[in-house]
């Protein structure tokens, strides 16, 4: 998964950890035209009608802002081009797949500020961007034709802490364990005890290493 910033970079690790999430979709590019759901092949397999979004120029001319909505010139001409959304997450419940559109700032204020609110040296000019609010309302009625519900993300909303241990779990997980399943079963046994009991792993992790005859690494990874 690619990421563009710290924000992105939590979101992105804490999707990962929620077990019914299958897949993510980051730097969504968002359909100028219109387009069927990401899940079309699962509506036709129960012989559902497919949703179609109208895409970002029709919702654009509907919002009265179509003169800003971004072009690019090509062969004469100049054509619409994508917005790029954050994460698109596909899960999973007893009803079937599902997704949720999830968009992400440093701070909530971010995603109510109009444009010219933002403080930087550089000076743009009001058509290069239709603001903040109104990008994310396009955003959100392009999913609202899909059925997709849109979750607003800020990453000053997440305890300093939980990011932290988020972060330092998710880099264990791409180095190697040399765990048999005597091993597992006994470490799992061991952190399940510390669930139960509320209490930090970290403090009996000695323990649970002799018990599982294994190094300190392997009880990480």
């Amino acid at each position: 998964i690619h990421v563009m910033s710290k924000a992105e970079k939590i979101t992105a690790i804490l999707l990962q950890y929620l077990p019914n999430i299958f897949e993510i979709h980051e730097q969504k590019i968002l359909p100028t035209c219109p387009e069927e759901h990401p899940l079309a092949a699962h509506y036709r397999e129960l012989g559902l009608q497919v949703p179609v979004t109208r895409g970002t120029v029709a919702i654009s001319e509907t919002l009265g802002y179509l003169h800003r909505h971004p072009t690019v010139y090509f062969e004469g001409d100049h054509v619409p081009f994508n917005y790029v959304g954050d994460f698109l997450a596909f899960s999973i419940d007893e009803i079937g797949p599902f997704c949720i559109n999830v968009s992400v700032k440093n701070s909530m204020d971010a995603f109510y500020r109009k444009h010219g609110q933002v403080l930087n040296k550089g000076k743009k000019s009001e058509n290069q961007n239709i603001g903040e609010v109104n990008r994310h309302l396009l955003e959100q009625l392009l999913y609202e034709d899909w059925g997709i519900r849109t979750v607003k993300f800020a990453a000053d909303c997440i305890d300093r802490n939980l990011s932290y241990n988020l972060t330092h779990a998710y880099k264990w997980h791409a180095r190697p364990a040399f765990l048999d399943d005597e091993m597992r079963s006994v470490i799992m046994r061991g952190l399940q005890k510390c669930l139960e009991e509320q209490i930090s792993p970290s403090q009996v992790s000695d323990e649970i290493c002799k018990k599982a005859n294994c190094s300190e690494y392997d009880f990480k990874a």
